[in-house]
């Protein structure tokens, strides 16, 4: 194989112009962090110790993650369950506390695919046309499968934070 580099010195400041536009390329992409204000007297006698409940001793505002070997179902049942959640049916007996939109996020089936199982789940149920326009409008299917999703922490120095 032929070197494509006249010089190891040569090659080697190449590699390092390339690893440098790569560290570029990614602190690009961080936003810088801040550090939070203090906490305000108001902030410290109403915070709370629980999330808000949505459906009654089942989820509650916060991310919820659901672990089953591949091809149990999870996927339809979350999306089943998002359909309750919206339309502020009673979900497996529960009461839903509060309605709203709901996100989904997926790493595996795409978008189209998961649209596909929503509305094949709408018509199983016999929703009106009005309840599957509030569907379309409150699920959000966020489509990351293909996507490279990285996370980078970087180190805060306290000292140069401001910290006391």
């Amino acid at each position: 194989m032929a070197n494509q580099f006249s010089t190891i010195e040569e090659g080697a400041a190449k590699g390092r112009e390339f690893l440098d536009e790569i560290a570029a390329a990614m602190q690009a992409k961080v936003p810088d962090f801040a550090v939070p204000e203090p906490i305000t007297a108001l902030e410290w006698s109403n915070a709370r110790p629980t999330p808000d409940c949505i459906v009654q001793d089942l989820f509650y505002a916060d991310v919820a993650v659901l672990i089953a070997p591949g091809g149990m179902g999870k996927t339809t049942l979350e999306l089943k369950e998002a359909v309750h959640i919206v339309l502020g049916l009673p979900l497996y007996g529960l009461t839903v506390h509060k309605p709203g939109g709901v996100l989904f996020i997926t790493a595996e089936d795409s978008r189209e695919m998961l649209v596909a199982r929503l509305r094949a789940i709408c018509h199983a149920m016999q929703l009106t046309d009005v309840d599957i326009a509030i569907v379309m409008q409150r699920i959000r299917i966020a489509d990351v499968s293909g996507n490279q999703c990285a996370c980078i922490v970087h180190p805060v120095e306290f000292l140069q934070c401001g910290f006391e």
